[in-house]
């Protein structure tokens, strides 16, 4: 199978994966050219606007939040879900987006730079209006492993790890078939371009439990040198 492509991944959680990109597996990037190959799916994965390879940690994508995109054309419209992604920014002094597929319709997941080392990361589901989401905050310096579920009508975060957590109640309802970006806001939107690496996407068609958020986080944290987060 396509899974076993993964970077040193046979640990990874695949019940359930549908997508998957990982730059550091050849399967799923050569390292160079526009196009990337979903290593859960069918779907075609274009670099748009000259997004960057690092081999860095086994490989990384990089986007210099000006123009750089990845289309994912993964359009499902999820109910319970789960979206993992990796990322380590490199000053996105305001929200830059790292997942987008509809802050209003949809969900996305963001990142932003604080002074001293510190940012925020978060994550909405379906959530036009304020706050849109919920948040967690970051070590800027460093990779760090995220994941947004949603099991019916509850929506939780994790980061490195299911110790660091928040959960709120929002909507159940499916969401919109836009375009999954990666590194920008969904469509043609200029704005919240994010600055940094972006190694690792996945979406689930369920909720991950918090023991896979820590075995999924587990396959990954070596080759990221990341540390467990503590409440």
């Amino acid at each position: 199978s396509n899974i076993m492509g993964f970077y040193r991944g046979p640990n990874i959680v695949t019940d359930g994966l549908v997508f998957a990109v990982d730059a550091a597996s050849a399967r799923s990037y050569p390292g160079s050219g526009t196009t990337a190959t979903d290593l859960a799916g069918t779907n075609t994965i274009t670099l748009d606007n000259g997004v960057g390879f690092s081999s860095t940690n086994g490989g990384t994508f990089v986007f210099d939040g000006i123009d750089d995109e990845i289309n994912t054309n993964l359009t499902t419209q999820y109910t319970d879900f789960s979206c993992v992604v990796i990322f380590k920014n490199n000053n996105t002094v305001s929200w830059g987006r790292l997942v987008d597929k509809s802050y209003s319709t949809g969900f996305f997941i963001s990142a932003y730079f604080l002074s001293g080392g510190l940012g925020y990361v978060g994550a909405g589901i379906i959530e036009p209006g304020n706050p849109h989401g919920q948040s967690l905050q970051y070590d800027t310096s460093v990779y760090n492993y995220f994941v947004v579920t949603r099991s019916g009508t509850t929506h939780t975060i994790y980061l490195n790890g299911s110790g660091t957590s928040a959960s709120k109640t929002g909507s159940g309802s499916a969401i919109s078939a836009n375009s999954m970006s990666i590194g920008a806001w969904q469509g043609s939107n200029t704005g919240q371009r994010f600055t940094g690496e972006i190694p690792v996407v996945k979406t689930y068609n369920r909720a991950l439990t918090a023991a896979e958020v820590d075995q999924d986080f587990n396959a990954y944290r070596n080759r990221f040198e990341i540390c467990v987060s503590a409440r």
